[in-house]
């Protein structure tokens, strides 16, 4: 039997095997074998969409097992001979292939040859964790919708996604109330390639409280990224109960180039070191950057944290150039398990807390710095002050909470 062939519909159920009608043939049987599971379906080719299988929505494949097997075992032919109209099972030449000789060759380019490699729906998204290679150029050819989807990290992404102003809607990540859990967490875990022109709309990010190490770093885009990344937007919210992590509507922790990219219509709630583009920025540079819409809020568990519209944290020989914040408002949302003479947020317009790096050519109009029910001083001993809100804009007309070391 020589009539199977596959075809891509290109959609959440993309992987169909299609038996093409035949004058001869009336029905085939198939078995697909998936791990333990051995499941027959017979398919009619006498009756409209009876001869396709859809072997993901059989299997109700999750994308993490890919060791899925389709056997053709015998067909129903129909004949004719002098006493009229007959039919006959004969049993079927093998015929077996595998998902992912489809995810390589038939639904995601085949990367041996192709340099551009085309992306249209949540398993191409997701087959870049097995598949990326330094020079492959991947395009987004559509709007993807995660909905539904618990979203886990790219682990390591070193090519070239051209977005092509499409979005990737409900990107959903939950960090669990445990210390076993990743060190970077986004769309990618680490980011060393390029991305260029991409849209993450109505992102919701989570993590339950945890206010132990390890340190971790999460970000939209990218947990860590050493990347080039150019007109990205980014919505939704992130919620963050560490006060060990990093996070960044954008990046976690920054040693690449971010330009042109914003965060809008954007809330951000935690207690660690929190900003609108980057959480921490070690290194590299976020230039031509703002945040539009975006409200920040941080609370302090156990010890002080850094919030700032731009960046959290200020590290080396980072740099912010030319950003700002439009309609943004970086609040104070309490504290919790600390001495009330150790109070200090670092809370800034630009940048919450530096102890290196350099900012410069910034605007630090259209920002509400809301010091909540922090005290302006607050008598700890009969003749001592403590006074909280010492770094809330204190440097550079409110670019910059805390300084430690260099501010230009």
């Amino acid at each position: 039997m020589n009539f199977e062939t596959l075809t891509n519909e290109n959609n959440e159920n993309e992987v169909t095997v299609t038996f093409y009608n035949n004058t001869y043939i009336k029905q085939v049987v198939v078995n697909i074998i998936y791990g333990d599971t051995t499941i027959e379906r017979t398919l009619d080719m006498d009756k409209d969409n009876s001869n396709k299988l859809s072997i993901l929505t059989l299997l109700a494949f999750n994308g993490k097992d890919h060791a899925v097997t389709v056997h053709t075992t015998r067909a129903l032919y129909k004949y004719h001979d002098k006493t009229g109209n007959r039919t006959e099972w004969v049993e079927s030449r093998t015929k077996w292939f595998y998902i992912p000789d489809v995810e390589t060759s038939l639904l995601f380019g085949d990367e041996s040859v192709d340099t551009g490699i085309n992306i249209y729906n949540r398993r191409h998204l997701q087959n870049l964790n097995k598949y990326t290679q330094p020079n492959k150029v991947y395009y987004i050819q559509n709007d993807i919708d995660l909905k539904g989807i618990e979203w886990t990290p790219i682990r390591l992404f070193y090519g070239t996604l051209y977005g092509q102003n499409h979005a990737i809607k409900n990107l959903t990540i939950t960090i669990p109330q445990s210390e076993n859990v990743l060190s970077y967490y986004g769309m990618f875990a680490l980011l060393y390639g390029t991305v260029l022109d991409l849209k993450l709309e109505s992102l919701n990010f989570s993590a339950e409280k945890f206010h132990q190490t390890p340190f971790l770093y999460i970000g939209g885009l990218a947990g860590y990224s050493h990347a080039i990344i150019s007109n990205v937007t980014v919505s939704g919210k992130l919620t963050i109960n560490r006060c060990y992590s990093g996070f960044g509507g954008i990046v976690g922790y920054n040693e690449g180039q971010i330009t042109s990219s914003v965060a809008k219509n954007l809330t951000m709630f935690g207690n660690g070191d929190m900003g609108g583009i980057v959480g921490v920025g070690h290194a590299g540079a976020i230039r031509d950057c703002h945040t539009e819409n975006t409200k920040l809020s941080l609370y302090v568990k156990t010890i002080n944290r850094s919030v700032g519209g731009i960046a959290g944290v200020l590290e080396d020989i980072a740099i912010i150039e030319r950003c700002y914040n439009l309609n943004t408002t970086i609040s104070f949302a309490g504290y919790h398990n600390i001495a009330k003479n150790k109070i200090a947020p670092h809370m800034g317009i630009i940048v919450g807390g530096m102890s290196g790096g350099t900012v410069r050519n910034v605007n630090v109009k259209n920002t509400t710095l809301d010091h909540g029910d922090l005290p302006e001083k607050d008598r700890v001993f009969l003749e001592a002050w403590h006074y909280p809100r010492k770094y809330i804009g204190a440097y550079g007309n409110g670019a910059a909470g805390y300084v430690e070391n260099n501010y230009t």
